[in-house]
């Protein structure tokens, strides 16, 4: 399932799994094929029902200008806050649609209820319709949380600086 491929920073949990909604339980296979090959043994079996997201069918919008603004004001794409294999990203851009994660409510309206789906970090989500919904949330089992992959890269940075400048001091030891 979407849940099980992505892994998030704590900070976006609540927003991502708000963001993605039923979609988190949508089952990702290659095509339409093997979606319809599940679809029969579920009918079969009478065990229930599924989404599936064939990667080979799905079609993904590109955000628009006005989704593109909000975004670089704010926390950025909900797709750009989960990471997965790069082979699933048609499955996981249609899961998120073009939502833009932003700090709260209050930036939501400034941003402009109606130009995009907008979800706040602390999981109040703004649909384009003009919907609003959120409140008290209780969590579920969502995604996995991961290593926050900002800070890894700018430890990382640090100590190759570090390191560096380091290499440069005993260069200039040996002159």
């Amino acid at each position: 399932t979407i849940g099980e491929l992505g892994r998030v920073e704590k900070k976006y949990s609540r927003a991502l799994e708000v963001a993605a909604g039923r979609g988190m339980y949508s089952v990702v296979v290659e095509d339409d094929g093997v979606a319809e090959e599940c679809i029969k043994y579920l009918k079969a079996e009478r065990i229930g029902r599924a989404t599936f997201l064939p990667l080979k069918n799905l079609r993904v919008e590109p955000p628009s200008s006005a989704e593109r603004e909000l975004a670089s004001g704010g926390h950025g794409f909900a797709l750009e806050l989960v990471r997965f294999e790069k082979r699933f990203e048609k499955a996981f851009a249609r899961v998120f649609r073009n939502t833009v994660v932003v700090e709260d409510i209050a930036t939501a309206r400034k941003g402009g209820v109606g130009k995009a789906r907008m979800v706040t970090v602390d999981g109040d989500l703004v649909e384009p319709s003009g919907i609003m919904s959120g409140g008290f949330y209780q969590g579920r089992e969502g995604f996995k949380e991961g290593p926050d992959e900002r800070k890894l890269e700018e430890e990382m940075g640090r100590l190759r600086r570090e390191r560096e400048d380091l290499l440069r001091q005993e260069e200039e030891a040996k002159k």
